[in-house]
């Protein structure tokens, strides 16, 4: 990780060394200061993340881009969200949290953010409520209700703050390619020149800060999967309806729901939601989907939900001798 940050400062050094007739190879002192420098944002940006988020609900759904929901002003969709979370609020016997909303996601996703109960709060994306009905959406609630009364939720923003310092570049280039893609959608074609080699700037910080996010990455998934099992499991604690959070997450294979989300932070704090929040090749900060329902709902009948949920129909292919379908009986 750091060795990534030292040869990016090398190819830097050579670059210039070439532009203004150095020496082609840098001093090591000039080395040992890269890595120290980079070590030390590392640590400083992991305490800035502890301190800033102190009041962790609020300032991940700002972070996020969530917006509040005012329950005399929502649509119907955000109405049934509101009730569920309600709902299960009394189930669990805690205080009902705020309910944000990310208004730009229209996938299925959610989470919880806060230091204790008392200061939890619930952000969902826009599809949440939209795609799930009303039992899945009690399953999907109960399992982030668990995440607030097992420890989980205090657990997962801690680690998400104290890895903030490995993901902070990578962060950052992400977040300035997303601004500045936003700038450039308003202006005329003439007046963006200015504009790609700053994307190519946050595309190139991204890049040379890839590692450290791979090393976060790496440990994000070896602390989350076990628990979003045990979430799982204690959703159907509060619901008393295991096919509330089996539907649910089936759903999401029958209609081919994605998962993932937009905003430049989502990564950072990829193992606090429901299901995958972020394309990862290497370490998955979630079980799949196909093992959570087995796990959950053993006896899951998948074929009979689906058809009742989503109108699907059982169909029977008849072949002939050569192994062709002749026709399908439904």
């Amino acid at each position: 990780m750091a060795a990534s940050y030292v040869l990016a400062a090398a190819l830097g050094y050579a670059l210039a060394a070439l532009y203004w007739g150095m020496p082609a190879l840098a001093p090591w002192p000039f080395y040992a200061w890269v890595a120290a420098l980079f070590g030390g944002c590392i640590v400083a940006v992991s305490v800035y993340r502890l301190w800033q988020w102190r009041d962790a609900g609020p300032a991940i759904a700002e972070l996020l881009g969530a917006r509040y929901v005012e329950p005399g002003t929502c649509t119907p969709s955000e109405r049934k969200l509101l009730n569920v979370v309600e709902e299960m609020a009394i189930a669990s016997r805690i205080a009902m949290p705020p309910v944000y909303v990310l208004d730009r996601e229209h996938g299925v996703n959610a989470l919880v953010a806060g230091d204790s109960p008392g200061e939890a709060v619930i952000i969902a994306t826009a599809g949440l409520a939209e795609q799930l009905s009303r039992d899945e959406l009690q399953g999907v609630m109960g399992h982030e209700y668990s995440h607030i009364l097992n420890g989980d939720m205090a657990l997962n923003v801690r680690l998400a703050a104290i890895l903030g310092g490995l993901t902070w570049l990578r962060e950052r280039g992400e977040a300035l390619v997303l601004d500045v893609g936003e700038e450039m959608r308003h202006k005329p074609p003439e007046e963006r020149g200015a504009g790609a080699l700053a994307a190519l700037g946050g595309a190139a910080l991204a890049f040379i800060g890839f590692p450290g996010t791979l090393a976060a990455e790496a440990i994000k998934a070896a602390i989350a999967r076990e628990r979003e099992f045990l979430a799982d499991a204690a959703s159907v604690q509060f619901t008393r309806n295991p096919e509330g959070i089996a539907g649910a997450l089936d759903t999401l294979l029958a209609r081919r729901v994605h998962t993932t989300i937009g905003a430049a932070y989502a990564g950072t704090l990829s193992h606090m939601f429901f299901a995958p929040a972020v394309a990862s090749w290497w370490f998955a900060t979630h079980p799949p989907l196909e093992e959570r329902i087995r796990r959950v709902c053993p006896r899951f009948a998948r074929a009979d939900y689906r058809a009742r949920r989503h109108g699907a129909e059982h169909e029977i292919a008849v072949l002939d001798d050569a192994g062709n379908v002749v026709r399908t009986i439904s």
